[in-house]
């Protein structure tokens, strides 16, 4: 399967950090799984990284925060992530991220408060990883802060295609 990504970047008071609409880089982890980019955005003085990470029967598309600490957004069991869009908004304060994907119904894949150890995911309360592949998720979705929209800015979007060969 050949693997085609297309980043659309909404940039609204930020610099995107991402490089070609259809590139992106690969990455090979310690242990030898594909780490591979869709996308990035600054938020402040910070940046966020939206990835899906490859092992032998997995993918797992997380958001990667604080310096490489990771936030399972979306697991699969098979090698793939379906076709997903992925949204990034920010607080006007630029301390809060929610991320959206309008592609799985407007579900909202994760809330992140800048500065903290957790995350709240679809998979509930997570602690920040430091490796886009969690042993295991356990848990169910929690009620995130509320997101008022004409309070929230929207600052990136990231497509991510998987495509036969």
């Amino acid at each position: 399967m050949k693997l085609v990504l297309a980043v659309v970047l909404c940039v609204l008071n930020t610099t995107a950090l991402a490089t070609s609409p259809l590139a992106a880089q690969t990455i090979v982890s310690p242990e030898d799984d594909n780490l591979q980019i869709i996308g990035s955005v600054r938020i402040g003085s910070e940046v966020i990284q939206i990835v899906v990470g490859y092992s032998f029967d997995s993918a797992v598309m997380s958001m990667s925060v604080d310096d490489g600490k990771y936030v399972p957004l979306f697991v699969s069991t098979y090698r793939g992530v379906p076709d997903m869009k992925v949204d990034i908004f920010t607080s006007s304060s630029r301390h809060e991220v929610w991320v959206f994907s309008p592609t799985q119904g407007e579900t909202a894949l994760a809330y992140f408060k800048f500065g903290m150890d957790t995350a709240l995911t679809s998979f509930g309360k997570q602690r920040l990883r430091m490796s886009p592949f969690p042993e295991a998720l356990s848990g169910g979705p929690t009620a995130f802060p509320p997101f008022i929209e004409n309070s929230v800015v929207k600052k990136a979007s990231f497509y991510h295609f998987e495509g036969e060969d």
